[in-house]
């Protein structure tokens, strides 16, 4: 492997990891403030753990597909 493409794969997978903590961050964030706070509407609670969940499993998915027909 190449010095380029070694740090090509490095960046990339220090992506891949920064999108599932966000998801992570998200979900946890959304699940925290529903306990917390009573007066606001249950439904912005469940879209922002409904985005951290697509971030945590679909989104990484995603991106190594696009990187991936990019290279070939």
């Amino acid at each position: 492997m190449t010095e380029k493409a070694d740090t090509k794969t490095k960046g990339r997978f220090v992506i891949l990891n920064m999108v599932r903590l966000t998801g992570l961050i998200l979900v946890l964030a959304g699940i925290g403030l529903s306990q917390t706070s009573g007066r606001s509407p249950y439904i912005l609670f469940s879209v922002l753990i409904l985005i951290g969940l697509i971030l945590f499993f679909f989104a990484p998915t995603q991106l190594a597909r696009r990187w991936k027909s990019k290279d070939e």
